[in-house]
């Protein structure tokens, strides 16, 4: 299996079930994720390692078992469904838990997006993960595993796609579990007295989750469903938001969804129909035109200047 992107002749270890590969070169790094490694693994009940620093990002997905997990001085528990996004770089350890050993997909993977990807995930304050689609995440590790193996040409390029969409998918989940109130709203917040700051906290938070969820630019937010799921009435909702969030909730909506589809154009090489189709438009002309207006740029150009690889 030849590749003008690697150096060496690629191998097989059987014992493992690893396909590994050598460490790409300057120009494959910069196209895309360059794997180095893929493979399935059962592990054995006494499976586990410690390394001070390797290569790349692991990406691994537990079928089924049990393991964990330590960087950073910190240990995790890790399970069935679970997705492990380990930076290799920095000193690691993990094991299987001997009663229930893992069984295992795993892909690393290095390229310049790599270092971006493991700090905007947190994978260092935690590197387990609980995908949304488990099934479909399996899909793209299979996926992953056969291109490797049967080596066509073309597979480093379409592994890499598959790469980016499984980044791309973790980031939306990773990112309506870590909603955050922006530090102007925190502000506004801190002024209110202490006896209502935790109510109307709690509300405005349930409002921007909301949001984040629907995804439906394209056809427009039902405010009133909006107001019954924050557990208020639609003039009420509208008030509260304006006053702490400084604009009515489909704007926000609208300038949330740009957010996310400024980090996808970043961290993925995915086409814009399907980054305008992630955030509710499927129209590609309308986003990029929503996109200009918003940005000052549109979303090629914003990708070509602000990307890892630029």
């Amino acid at each position: 299996m030849a590749s003008a992107y690697y150096n060496h002749t690629d191998r097989v270890d059987p014992d493992s079930h690893r396909l590994t590969l050598s460490v790409p070169d300057p120009g494959g790094r910069a196209m895309w994720n360059s794997v180095i490694a893929a493979g399935y693994a059962q592990a054995r009940p006494d499976w586990g390692i410690s390394r001070r620093n390797g290569d790349g990002v692991l990406l691994q997905f537990i079928v089924r078992g049990e393991g964990w997990v330590r960087t950073q001085n910190k240990s995790f528990n890790a399970q069935a469904g679970d997705l492990i996004f380990l930076d290799c770089t920095s000193p690691y350890a993990m094991g299987v838990k001997a009663a229930k050993p893992w069984a295992v997909y795993h892909v690393n993977f290095d390229g310049l997006a790599a270092p971006y990807w493991v700090e905007q995930f947190a994978c260092h304050s935690n590197p387990i993960f609980r995908p949304a689609n488990p099934g479909r995440l399996r899909q793209q590790f299979e996926r992953i595993l056969r291109l490797v193996s049967q080596g066509l040409p073309g597979y480093e390029a379409q592994a890499s796609a598959i790469i980016h969409a499984i980044a791309a998918d973790l980031w939306v989940e990773h990112a309506k579990k870590n909603l955050a109130l922006p530090a102007a709203i925190r502000d506004r917040i801190e002024k209110i007295p202490p006896q209502a700051r935790e109510a109307i906290e709690r509300i405005v938070r349930d409002v921007f989750k909301i949001t984040s969820d629907l995804n439906t630019l394209d056809s427009g937010l039902d405010t009133f469903a909006l107001a019954k799921r924050a557990g208020m009435g639609r003039t009420q909702m509208y008030k509260i938001f304006r006053k702490y969030v400084g604009m009515p909730p489909i704007a926000y909506a609208r300038e949330y969804s740009i957010q996310q589809a400024q980090h996808l154009l970043i961290s993925t090489n995915l086409p814009l129909k399907e980054i305008g189709a992630r955030i509710g438009i499927d129209d590609a002309n309308y986003f990029s035109r929503l996109f200009h207006r918003k940005v000052g740029m549109g979303p090629r150009q914003y990708r070509q200047k602000k990307s890892p690889t630029a």
